[in-house]
This record gives C-alpha cells, sequence and structure tokens, in this order.
C-alpha cells in the first residue's frame, strides 16, 4: 500500500494532511510492503516483503522490517 494522507493527530477536527511519496526508478518493492505519507525510495532500492517504510531509503540497498531498516548495500 501506498499511502499519500495522513490526519493531524493534534487538531480538533483531525485535518488531513497529504504528504507525496516518491520512488525513483528501478526499485523492486516486495509483497505486503507499507509506504508511508512523505516517504522517498531512492534508485536501485529493493523492500523485502511485508516492510514499513517511513523516511528515505537509501540508493540501491536493501531494507526489510517495521519499521523498515537497512541490512544491507545491493551491489
Amino acid at each position: 500500500a501506498i499511502i499519500t494522507e495522513t490526519h493531524n493527530p493534534y487538531s480538533e477536527d483531525f485535518e488531513v494532511v497529504l504528504k507525496k511519496v516518491i520512488i525513483e526508478d528501478d526499485v523492486w518493492i516486495g509483497a505486503n510492503v507499507t509506504i508511508l505519507p512523505g516517504s522517498i525510495i531512492k534508485r536501485g532500492a529493493v523492500i523485502a516483503a511485508g516492510a514499513v517504510v517511513i523516511g528515505e531509503v537509501e540508493s540501491f540497498s536493501i531494507y526489510a522490517g517495521i519499521p523498515a531498516k537497512k541490512i544491507k548495500d545491493r551491489k
């Protein structure tokens, strides 16, 4: 799932907050991955199945887990 919308938990009416997700070229996203608002997945990265991406994923790296963390370089 690629999620670009969230809500402000500090707002009295939980106003909507939109943040784009950027996925660069040559990225492999495994099954059942969740990519949260504002995330950037750089060129050549691999996201392991079931991971939850929060923030920036480095180029040519492999990320896994919840939250997704770099587990090795992809070279």
